[in-house]
């Protein structure tokens, strides 16, 4: 008797708490207009022109403004990278090298 007691008081209401919160703001458009005014951009969007991000020639650009000794750095560096990027090359000689040592 004394376990259910302690599960279900009687004057203990379970569950059934009120939580009072505001509404979430949302503003409701009674502007029919607005529509058109998408549909009208969107037309305006695909028509137009797309201008280039880059061009791909920004690197002569570039060194117009800069010092000999940064320029020829800058050309090392490129040369530099383009050598650490090229992987898939030089696994292609290392795989030929291989297999030249293999058959001796």
């Amino acid at each position: 008797m004394n376990i259910l007691a302690t599960y279900h008081p009687t004057d203990k209401d379970y569950g059934s708490m009120k939580i009072d919160e505001p509404k979430t703001p949302y503003n409701y458009s009674d502007c029919e207009s607005e529509g058109d005014e998408v549909a009208e951009g969107l037309h305006h969007a695909g028509s137009g022109s797309v201008k280039s991000i880059g061009s791909g020639t920004d690197s002569d650009d570039d060194e117009t403004h800069l010092t000999p000794e940064q320029i020829a750095h800058k050309r090392e560096f490129e040369k530099k990278r383009k050598m650490h990027y090229n992987e898939g090359a030089a696994l292609k000689a290392m795989k030929a090298q291989l297999e030249d040592e293999d058959m001796e």
